[in-house]
């Protein structure tokens, strides 16, 4: 499970001092299911006696959160649905009884991984294969010329960030085709 660790410098209330991404999947065997992938969040207690709950917030933007979840109490929220490949901008704020709410937290983004695009570059002769990668996991790219016998042409070391990485391969002239597949190690 990868974590990104962000400080947190509350202005009203003692908010969260740490949100952190728990990273899961609802991929299987290279295909993903409909509902999507998923992304689990959490936040450490405020120590403010005061906060009785908290508001989760993410969108598609940095500081754009056109989405907002009350939480409760909980310090923990799996978001579902998410879009292989997409960005995602996440948040949170804790509030009092009175619904008196503090300021959000730093953002936390996060790129969900589970696509490949693949170019063509013919003044190069390079076929440049990306795709976005997630912390503490490594990534094994194959190939194929027929969708039967696949071959591994590149193993990523494990990843410190999650980000877009990219592979680029010669061309060749003998094959007519070439399949791509990603599979996380």
């Amino acid at each position: 499970m990868g974590m990104v660790l962000i400080s947190n410098r509350a202005r009203c209330l003692a908010v969260a001092g740490l949100i952190w991404l728990g990273l899961g999947s609802t991929v299987r065997g290279g295909q993903q299911s409909p509902a999507g992938q998923q992304v689990t969040l959490g936040w450490t207690a405020s120590a403010d006696p005061t906060v009785v709950g908290y508001y989760f917030y993410y969108g598609t933007q940095p500081g754009v959160y056109p989405h907002k979840i009350d939480v409760g109490a909980n310090t923990t929220f799996t978001l579902t649905g998410l879009a292989a490949g997409s960005n995602y901008f996440f948040t949170t704020t804790s509030y009092t009884a009175a619904r008196v709410e503090s300021s959000y937290v730093a953002e936390v983004s996060y790129i969900v991984p589970g696509i490949l695009t693949v170019t063509q570059n013919l003044s190069s002769a390079t076929t440049r294969v990306q795709f976005p990668v997630a912390a503490s996991h490594s990534y094994q790219l194959q190939s194929s010329p027929d969708m039967t016998a696949w071959s591994t042409v590149w193993l990523t070391p494990t990843q410190t960030t999650n980000a877009w990485i990219e592979y680029d391969e010669p061309l060749s002239r003998t094959i007519q085709s070439k399949f791509y597949r990603l599979i996380l190690n």
